[in-house]
């Protein structure tokens, strides 16, 4: 994650406990190619389609 200053793993671990270590200190890339080599199928092509769905909009110019 960007952030605007580098903060040291310890005053995060020690602010925020082990949460905060795990949330601002790791890696968050996900990759779905577990899920798709075991079969899984997904309901919508891409984030933006499932929260559009979600949403209740179609196209983008707008809602339904």
């Amino acid at each position: 994650r960007p952030s605007f200053a580098p903060l040291p793993g310890f005053i995060v671990k020690g602010v925020m406990g082990e949460m905060g270590e795990v949330l601002l200190m790791s890696s968050n890339r996900i990759d779905s190619s577990k899920l798709i080599n075991s079969g899984y199928e997904f309901r919508f092509e891409g984030l933006e389609n499932g929260f559009r769905h979600l949403l209740g909009m179609r196209k983008k110019e707008g809602l339904q």
